[in-house]
């Protein structure tokens, strides 16, 4: 099976081996760079020929976000040899990724900066479009915003340009969903849209995580949690953002359903992926308060107002549930965890 990148042919090969039961099939897949035979990514699946189609459905999904992933990153590197007067808006948006897959302000910064250029020489590149509306939107989610308020019209007006003229692009459809029902409140639009990504690119890793957030504040937490199970399932080996923000996500999810301890588990294994994450360490004070932690619980809380001074219950009372159930359940978390209330 072959697939073209923007700058090469790269081919994946498959071969069967034998296995225990004559049932059981292995399949081992290559993608390999055919200019110079570089290895760029391989991974073997076992499975049930009596349920083929089931494996089937599995093996796609996984090389199809391992194939994205991993070409993107070979792209990468190709285009830091180019010389910066010859960049197109291409060019702006692959040398915006490293920064974009980054997890500091100064990493979203420079991401949003880079692919406003690449806006500039095409206005219309739904992709680069896409990653700054999500870049705008978690640099505002995670208190790195100049403010609340401006991070969250900032990234509206891209995310309704978006909608308005990438219909078609699961990247802008996500992100504006993950724009209007985070953080504007815009559930119904959010769901919708969150939906038609899923169907647009149900093999996107970021489409699974950013839906999922959508479905969480949308009241559907059962919903998100099997999105997040999808973005671990089709790469185990995503990048240290796709896994932050999924582990993130899910621990929000698993906190509207009551399951603290989970939640808790999920909000640690993002911290230890990213300590910076605000978010994930909200949640898991959240938690412990929950659980009757309050000593851990206090610790977290005053690990979050150091990395995010304005944090406080009024700061983020801003963000809203489409529930009533949920503010409440999300405010008494806050004052259980001891967070202040000004």
């Amino acid at each position: 099976m072959c697939s073209r990148s923007a700058a090469s042919w790269a081919c994946a090969t498959w071969s069967r081996a034998a296995c225990a039961s004559p049932a059981t099939v292995r399949i081992v897949a290559q993608l390999i760079e055919t200019e110079n035979g570089t290895h760029i990514w391989a991974d073997r699946f076992d499975g049930d020929l009596r349920d083929i189609f089931t494996l089937q459905d599995a093996i796609t999904e996984r090389i199809v976000a391992a194939v994205e992933f991993n070409v993107q990153a070979a792209e990468i590197k190709r285009t830091r040899a180019k010389p910066t007067d010859s960049l197109t808006a291409y060019d702006f948006y692959l040398r915006a990724l490293p920064a974009y897959f980054g997890q500091t302000v100064a990493d979203y910064k420079g991401a949003a900066l880079v692919l406003g250029h690449a806006l500039e020489q095409d206005p219309e590149y739904s992709e680069a479009l896409g990653l700054l509306i999500d870049t705008v939107a978690v640099r505002t989610m995670l208190g790195w915003h100049e403010s609340w308020s401006g991070g969250v019209d900032e990234a509206c007006r891209l995310a309704e340009r978006a909608v308005a003229g990438a219909q078609d692009n699961s990247t802008c459809l996500a992100s504006a969903a993950f724009t209007f029902g985070v953080l504007s409140r815009r559930f119904d639009e959010a769901f919708d849209l969150a939906n038609r990504a899923v169907l647009l690119h149900p093999n996107s890793v970021l489409v699974r995580y950013r839906t999922a957030a959508v479905y969480t504040v949308c009241g559907e937490p059962d919903k998100a949690i099997v999105q997040c199970e999808a973005a671990v399932r089709m790469n185990p080996l995503a990048s240290r953002k796709a896994a932050t923000a999924t582990f993130s996500t899910l621990s929000s999810a698993l906190y509207f359903t009551g399951r603290f301890e989970d939640c808790l588990d999920a909000g640690r294994r993002a911290l230890a992926l990213a300590p910076q994450d605000n978010v994930s360490r909200k949640y898991v004070a959240m938690a412990l308060g929950q659980l009757g932690r309050t000593r851990d619980a206090r610790i977290e809380i005053a690990e979050l107002v150091k990395r995010q001074t304005d944090a406080s219950i009024a700061l983020f009372k801003q963000q809203g549930f489409r529930h009533k159930w949920m503010h409440e359940l999300h405010l008494e978390g806050l004052r259980k965890a001891g967070l202040r209330e000004e």
